[in-house]
């Protein structure tokens, strides 16, 4: 690879091969030029990629580079075989745009949030590639302009609503949307730079243009669409947003958690009370389309004209589609849906499953149920657009006469259909070419519901039951994207590990799994894994929480590292109970030989200590809160929970996060229903005879799991190349973790050591990059026991970091 300064003085051209040239807003570092070249390479050879580089090495942006610039190279290199097609007529009447995307590939970049896709928008727009066509897909509550609409909270009544203005031509926005040129759309949208939906909004606003349908409209043309994860991974929002995946290239950024995003969106539940409304929901609507039909009739033999030719003509009425009789064998499916769900609780079918309140078995029971209502991969499309029709009829009825009923339960019962025939079969169709072929005809459902579990549970008292289909195996998601005709699938993340279970369990064509270096080539981060305290080892069990010598140990081992630590300290627990006990716990309890504070009140003293809330209303005062403090004399610590608000999506940079420490191991609940069930599929799998490959064990996932959450805590230390600072990993069971499970960069910066050691080690640590933390009484006090119990060791070993230590007072 080689790169030359191009005419830009802001733009570095780096050829990554002879053909493809990337143009970078500033000389790579080695790291994003190997990143770079992995892109490039499986691009090149139609495969997958599973790309993990740490967080500060410019990860977003060298995806978005090298990809870019490898669909360049492909326009150059295909302009004759586009103008073949194009004089042809092969491609129909259509844009020159849309007939371009036939031979070059549209990039879709998916990300959790919308908020990861503005900074993804930032990213682009600092380098060359912003004149790209770039679009970004949200939802009506993110990008609608209509105080009639944005007043509605729920976002599916919110759509309802806005198609009925749309229908009427009562939106104004919309209206002027339809009224635009295609030039004048240009004109508009064309700005030199890619949008986020601020800038779409501002837009809309200030032309009076609805900025949802413009979005949309300029997807349909568009090199470079920015979505989140569910609009390309759930069969339904594909559907929704008419998303054209063939030859197309997906990126999944920050696809640490797209393993559980895909078995979620491959699953759905179901509740009695739903169906229940359901069928009263539908009583109404047919009770207000019978009176409808014969108000017309009335009126119609009041005519002198026949009645087919009447101008109150009943094929006109808001649903076109919406008959009596539909409505009536919808209904009756629904009813014997009740029916069957009943009986399957009570049969022999569903099993026990401690320690679980309900009853579970495989996935295959819910199709035949289903099936014994009525519904089928035949029929259930239909129906669902029956329930979608009524919906809207009802909804335009409410505001004729105040209706209670908003249609929730046809709503609900619509998305759960969906759910079980798309995740099985909803597109396959269209995938293969052939749209007309039956559904059923293209995949085998119940090979596909051996990936899934059945779960219902009866509500004591009420009697309520609630239907659970879990799906267990995020390949199906892939490999349904693979149907659709997608070119490459793009997984990146800074941080994948344990990279080998990661890839296994997407089940695609890996042509590269990267784990990447770190920028710099001594890691600025130190990492302790703290395996006792003074009082024992270190073990965070569930069955250990309420030790109190474990608490004590804890509690000091903080206390330790806040002292011995300038700035700002992230400190994250398993769960929100975990940190409540633990929190709960030092507040009462006062340290050894010591009468007049409690363990908590040592923490305050040491740092200005801030909890994450449970309410995400409440996150924001918090942050700002921590932020304040960090910037006081004697920092911040930020007490938080693995897979929580805080411990991905949020930016804590320098400053904020000079240490992570992570207490006891962040293992998924061991009684929550997903786990349960999870652990008993991975189980049935080991125990199949028709083995064709190695499978992975229930405990091997159930560990993969902890350690996901625990490296993407880590990731909060590093955010940039200049940044710095410690990982205290507050449990014995991390030393006798292999090496994989932590990411590649981080590896061969851990020791083992108790927590006196840890101290002292980050002290010095911090010491050597010039930051000087003001000398607390306590930890004089500390230093002076350490050193009288390790006298002849420390003056072996450590005299002048002890000497120097001691004499650090400003």
């Amino acid at each position: 690879m080689s790169t030359k300064p191009s005419s830009s003085t802001s733009t570095v051209q780096v050829w990554i091969n002879p053909k493809v040239c990337v143009k970078f807003p500033f000389e790579p570092y080695e790291c994003q030029r190997i990143f770079m070249k992995n892109v490039i390479d499986v691009l090149d050879s139609k495969l997958d990629a599973a790309l993990e580089s740490p967080t500060g090495t410019g990860k977003t942006l060298s995806l978005l580079c090298s990809t870019l610039a490898w669909v360049n190279r492909e326009k150059e290199t295909k302009p004759l075989d586009f103008a073949t097609w194009q004089t042809s007529g092969a491609g129909g009447a259509g844009t020159e745009d849309k007939l371009k995307k036939t031979f070059i590939p549209t990039i879709f970049y998916a990300s959790r949030t919308h908020s990861q896709l503005e900074q993804v928008v930032h990213e682009l727009n600092r380098t060359e590639y912003k004149w790209v066509k770039t679009t970004i897909l949200g939802s009506r509550e993110h990008f609608c302009i209509n105080q009639k609409v944005k007043k509605i909270k729920e976002s599916n009544r919110q759509a309802h609503v806005c198609r009925g203005l749309v229908s009427k031509r009562s939106c104004h926005y919309h209206n002027k949307f339809d009224a635009c040129t295609t030039d004048k759309m240009t004109e508009i949208l064309d700005t030199g730079e890619a949008m986020d939906i601020e800038d779409f909004v501002k837009l809309g606003t200030q032309n009076s243009i609805c900025p949802y349908y413009m979005s949309r409209q300029r997807s349909e043309t568009a090199e470079l669409i920015l979505l989140p994860y569910n609009y390309i991974i759930d069969p339904k929002m594909r559907r929704r947003y008419k998303l054209d995946l063939k030859n197309s290239i997906v990126i999944f950024d920050e696809a640490h958690n797209l393993e559980s995003i895909c078995e979620s969106n491959a699953s759905t539940e179901l509740s009695s009370t739903s169906i229940a409304l359901c069928i009263e929901e539908l009583k109404k609507v047919l009770a207000l389309l019978v009176d409808e039909e014969e108000t017309a009739r009335t009126e119609a033999d009041g005519c002198m004209e026949a009645f087919g030719s009447q101008k109150i003509d009943l094929t006109k009425r808001l649903i076109e589609n919406l008959k009596t009789e539909d409505l009536m064998a919808l209904l009756e499916k629904v009813f014997l849906l009740e029916e069957e769900i009943d009986k399957l609780f009570e049969s022999d079918k569903l099993k026990n499953i401690p320690p679980l309140d309900g009853k579970a078995s495989d996935g295959e029971v819910l199709l035949e149920v289903l099936a014994r209502a009525g519904f089928d991969g035949n029929s259930v499309e239909r129906f669902v657009d029956v329930l979608r029709d009524a919906i809207s009829y009802l909804l335009s009825k409410n505001e004729e006469v105040s209706l209670t009923e908003k249609g929730d339960g046809m709503e609900t019962l619509a998305d759960f259909l969906l759910s079980i025939y798309s995740t099985h079969a909803q597109e396959i169709a269209a995938a293969v070419g052939d749209e007309s072929v039956k559904l059923v005809d293209r995949i085998d459902l119940k090979t596909v519901a051996n990936n899934c579990k059945l779960y219902i549970k009866k509500e004591e008292g009420s009697g309520k039951l609630t239907i659970k289909y879990f799906c267990f195996q995020a390949s199906i998601s892939m490999r349904m994207l693979k149907m659709r005709g997608v070119r490459n699938v793009l997984l990146a993340s800074g941080t994948l590990s344990p990279i080998q279970a990661f890839t296994y369990n997407m089940g695609l064509n890996f042509g590269s799994i990267l784990e990447n270096e770190h920028a710099l080539k001594q890691v600025p981060v130190l990492t302790s894994i703290v395996t006792r305290g003074k009082r024992g080892g270190l073990t965070g069990s569930f069955q250990n929480r309420k030790n109190i010598d474990y608490v004590t140990d804890v509690g000091e081992s903080l206390i330790r590292v806040m002292e011995s630590t300038p700035q700002g300290i992230l400190v994250f627990f398993s769960s929100y109970s975990q940190m409540d006990e633990l929190v709960a716990t030092w507040k009462t309890t006062k340290r050894p030989n010591d009468s007049l504070e409690t363990l908590w009140e040592r923490m305050e003293k040491s740092k200005k200590v801030v909890v994450e809330p449970r309410a995400k209303e409440e996150l924001a005062a918090v942050r700002l809160r921590y932020t304040q403090g960090v910037s006081e004399p004697h920092g911040a610590a930020l007490l938080a929970v693995c897979r929580g608000k805080v411990s991905e999506g949020i930016d804590f940079c320098d400053a904020e996060s000079r240490a992570v420490i992570i207490v006891g191991i962040p293992y998924p609940p061991i009684h929550d229903e997903r786990v349960v069930l999870k652990k008993m599929y991975l189980d049935d799998l080991m125990g199949r005879k028709d083995k064709t490959h190695e499978r992975q064990s229930s405990q091997d996932w159930y560990q993969m799991e902890a350690f996901r959450a625990v490296n993407q805590a880590i990731g909060r230390v590093l955010r940039h190349k200049n940044d710095f600072g410690t990982v205290v990993l507050l449990d014995t069971r991390y030393a006798s973790a292999k090496p994989e499970m932590f990411p590649k960069w981080l590896r061969s910066t851990i020791s083992r050591i108790d927590s006196d050691g840890c101290a002292l080690r980050t002290a010095r640590f911090f010491k050597e990059r010039g930051h000087l933390i003001e000398v607390t009484d306590s930890f004089n006090r500390f230093l002076t026991i350490f050193i009288f119990r390790n006298h002849s060791r420390i003056i072996r070993r450590n005299r002048r970091s002890i000497v120097n230590l001691l004499d650090r007072r400003n």
